[in-house]
């Protein structure tokens, strides 16, 4: 039974490694390398997680499940390393795509990956990369399409979820929340799904291999 199931992972591992290659020979980036940080490149335990990317596909099939009218939203990908996110974003039909990053390297490589992408609509959408602490920074205060990968431990989560409950009482308006997180789970960095489920100002309304999506609790106006 345990060679079986480390069979599947190490098949799960080469199948999502050679789609992230994929992804970036077909944009001409460089998305696919694990960095672990503290904002400086070097790891940090219990603050906040090393960069791993998104698979391509779990965020299609999010997107898909959703049925989100992205034009609508400002998409913000919380801890967005390289960037290869929010040139899905773009894809997907986000015209304000924000990344938020700790780490300085990272958040240089992310730039440079929009900048040098290829069959990305750029001149269609407005692209920012912000350099900073998360827990620190203040949302836009207008449809929010809030994406995490798994970037941050549980205390610096419950500051980033009270930053966003305020943003959202002193600005009413729509928000979705998606939380992703790695299918191999780590002791380090442990599956956060409950501290999203016990935030008072979200509802689930999705959840798939791989995630969990939530939207404001009560209507809000557009």
């Amino acid at each position: 039974m345990l060679a079986g199931k480390a069979y599947h992972g190490a098949v799960r591992g080469w199948w999502v490694h050679l789609a992230t290659l994929a992804f970036d020979l077909r944009y001409g980036v460089e998305t696919r390398t694990i960095v672990q940080h503290d904002g400086s490149g070097r790891a940090q335990p219990g603050v906040h997680t090393y960069y791993q990317r998104t698979p391509p596909g779990r965020f299609r099939r999010i997107m898909a499940a959703l049925d989100v009218d992205a034009g609508r939203f400002t998409f913000v990908d919380v801890g967005c390393g390289k960037g290869a996110v929010l040139l899905l974003a773009a894809k997907a039909g986000f015209r304000r795509v924000i990344g938020v990053e700790l780490s300085e390297p990272l958040a240089a490589s992310a730039e440079r990956n929009i900048e040098k992408s290829r069959g990305i609509p750029k001149d269609d959408v407005a692209f920012d990369v912000v350099c900073a602490d998360v827990t620190e920074w203040e949302p836009p205060r207008t449809p929010l399409f809030v994406f995490l990968f798994n970037p941050l431990t549980a205390e610096p989560l419950r500051t980033f979820l009270a930053n966003l409950q305020r943003s959202l009482h002193d600005a009413p308006r729509p928000a979705y929340v998606v939380y992703a997180y790695p299918l191999a789970r780590s002791p380090s960095f442990p599956v956060q799904v409950d501290e999203f489920d016990a935030a008072p100002f979200l509802r689930r309304i999705a959840d798939g291999r791989g995630y969990v999506a939530y939207q404001t609790s009560e209507p809000a106006p557009a």
